[in-house]
C-alpha cells in the first residue's frame, strides 16, 4: 500500500563522504531515526535540484520517501510504503 503524504517535515541530515543523508525526521509529532537509506535519486525543478531518499527507519518495516528541495532548502515526506 502506498500513502501519498506530501507534507513538510523537519530533518536532521549529515554529510557522509560529501553526500547528503537524512538521519532523523519528525512527522506528526513523532521522531523517526533512519536506519538505512535504500535508494537515492535526483531531478531538477527549474534551475534547482531535488534530492530524493528512500529510507527505512529503526522501528517497523515501512519505507519512507523524503525529498530535499534546494529551491527553498526544505524537506518533504512524499510517500509511505507499507505492507498493510
Amino acid at each position: 500500500m502506498v500513502a501519498e503524504i506530501a507534507e513538510p517535515v523537519d530533518v536532521v541530515a549529515i554529510f557522509n563522504q560529501g553526500r547528503l543523508e537524512p538521519a532523523v525526521f519528525l512527522w506528526n509529532k513523532r521522531r523517526y531515526r533512519v536506519r538505512r537509506v535504500t535508494n537515492t535519486w535526483r531531478d531538477t525543478e527549474g534551475q534547482y535540484r531535488r534530492h530524493f531518499f528512500a529510507v527505512l527507519v529503526e522501528t517497523g518495516s515501512d519505507l519512507y520517501e523524503l525529498c530535499f528541495r534546494t529551491r527553498d532548502l526544505s524537506w518533504q515526506l512524499l510517500k509511505v510504503y507499507s505492507d498493510g
